[in-house]
C-alpha cells in the first residue's frame, strides 16, 4: 500500500523513506567512522537518537482515574447507602442519634486514599522522566574522524560505526559489519529466551541501499534495547530514535491507546515493523 509516495505495511509503518531526503554515503568512506561534517548532514536528515515520550495526561485526569478502581466505586457505594440509611432513620424514625459520622468517615478514607495515590503516581512519573534524561546521556563507543569516541546515546546518528561488547544494550537499529561470534538476547523483542548469532553484513553498499534491503529477519539486523550476550563487533547505525523498531511499536501503540476499536491484538510486533 502507498500513502504520498511511501510503501506502507499492513500496520500503516513506512517501510523506507523517500530516497530525496537520504544522504548518499559509500560504505568504504565509513571505515573510520563519520567526520564531522556528515555528521551534521545524517543529523539534520534523520535526527536525534531519541524516543519521542508519550503525551501527557492533564494532572486532573490522572486524579478522576483514581475514582475508576473497582474498590473506591464500591466503598462511594457504601457512603451514599449509609447517607441513605441514615437520612430515613432521622426523617420517619425521628432517630436523632443516627448521625452521618460513619459516611463521613468513609468519604474522607476514600478521598485521602484516592489524593495519596495520585501523589505517588506523580513522584513515580517525575522519577521515570529523570531516569529517562539519564539514559540519554549513557556514553557508546563510537568510531568518528577515525578514532574511537565516547558519545552520549542521543547524539548517534544514522551511519555512525559503533564497537558492541559483551553485556552492551543496543543503542539504535542497524546491522553487524565485523563480529567474533555475538550472541544478542532479543526476548524483549521476540520474545525468544535463547540467544540469537548474528551473521556480518558483508554487501558493500551505500547506506541509502542498505537502508532498503535490510528487514528486520535479516540475519545481521540488530535492534534497539536487544542485549550483547557473549562476543564483541562493530554495528552500522541504519534507523534512530523513532524510526527504530521499539520506537515505531510504542508510536503505533500510543495512536491505538486511544482507539475504542484498538485492542492490544492489533498492536504491531517486532516483525511486523519493518519487512
Amino acid at each position: 500500500m502507498k500513502h504520498n509516495g511511501l510503501k506502507m505495511n499492513q500496520v500503516g509503518l513506512s517501510t523506507e523513506l523517500p530516497i530525496v531526503c537520504q544522504p548518499s554515503i559509500d560504505t568504504d568512506d565509513l571505515r573510520n567512522g563519520l567526520v564531522g561534517s556528515q555528521i551534521e548532514t545524517m543529523r539534520e536528515q534523520f535526527g536525534r537518537n531519541e524516543l519521542s515520550p508519550p503525551q501527557k495526561r492533564p494532572w486532573w485526569k490522572d486524579l478522576v482515574a483514581g475514582f475508576q478502581d473497582p474498590t473506591i466505586r464500591l466503598l462511594l457505594v457504601a457512603a451514599l447507602i449509609s447517607v441513605v440509611i441514615t437520612a430515613i432513620e432521622r426523617s420517619f424514625f425521628e432517630n436523632t442519634d443516627a448521625g452521618y459520622f460513619d459516611s463521613l468517615g468513609i468519604f474522607l478514607a476514600v478521598g485521602l486514599a484516592t489524593l495519596i495515590a495520585f501523589f505517588s503516581q506523580r513522584k513515580s512519573d517525575r522519577a521515570f522522566e529523570l531516569l529517562n534524561r539519564i539514559r540519554s546521556d549513557i556514553p557508546i563507543k563510537v568510531f568518528r574522524d577515525g578514532q574511537i569516541d565516547n558519545v552520549p546515546i542521543a547524539e548517534i546518528v544514522v551511519g555512525d560505526l559503533i564497537q558492541i561488547d559483551s553485556r552492551d544494550k543496543i543503542p539504535a537499529d542497524g546491522v553487524l559489519t565485523s563480529s567474533h561470534t555475538i550472541l544478542i538476547d532479543q526476548s524483549m523483542m521476540t520474545g525468544e529466551s535463547i540467544p540469537v548469532k548474528k551473521e556480518v553484513y558483508r554487501e558493500k553498499e551505500d547506506i541509502v541501499d542498505i537502508r532498503k534491503s535490510v528487514k528486520s529477519d535479516t540475519p545481521s539486523f540488530l535492534a534497539r534495547g536487544t542485549t550483547v550476550v557473549d562476543g564483541s563487533g562493530l554495528m552500522r547505525v541504519l534507523w534512530v530514535g523513532d524510526e527504530t523498531q521499539i520506537g515505531q511499536i510504542a508510536r503505533k501503540m500510543g495512536e491505538q491507546t486511544n482507539s475504542e476499536n484498538e485492542t492490544p491484538l492489533d498492536y504491531p510486533t517486532y516483525g511486523e515493523i519493518r519487512k
